[in-house]
């Protein structure tokens, strides 16, 4: 899924919030877990944020289409 993200919009960055690193992104160190605890996030929490650190999107279980759609949203594109 992240491979399709990145294809829609280059700038895309995977960002992961976890106590350790996760495949195809960038760890966030969250030892304590105080920012799960801000955002309400669970294992499995997929969150779509703009640049301006806008919220786009949030699922508690990731759908790689309904994530795909949200995005192609936010950039304006029609579905394909």
């Amino acid at each position: 899924m992240l491979d399709r993200l990145t294809r829609l919009d280059p700038r895309f960055t995977a960002l992961t919030v976890a106590p350790a690193a996760a495949n195809g992104s960038t760890i966030v160190p969250d030892p304590d877990g105080e920012i799960a605890r801000l955002f309400g996030a669970q294992p499995g929490t997929f969150y779509l944020l703009r640049p301006d650190t806008h919220i786009a999107g949030r699922w508690l279980a990731a759908s790689p289409d309904e994530i795909v759609s949200a995005l192609q949203a936010n950039l304006g594109m029609l579905p394909s």
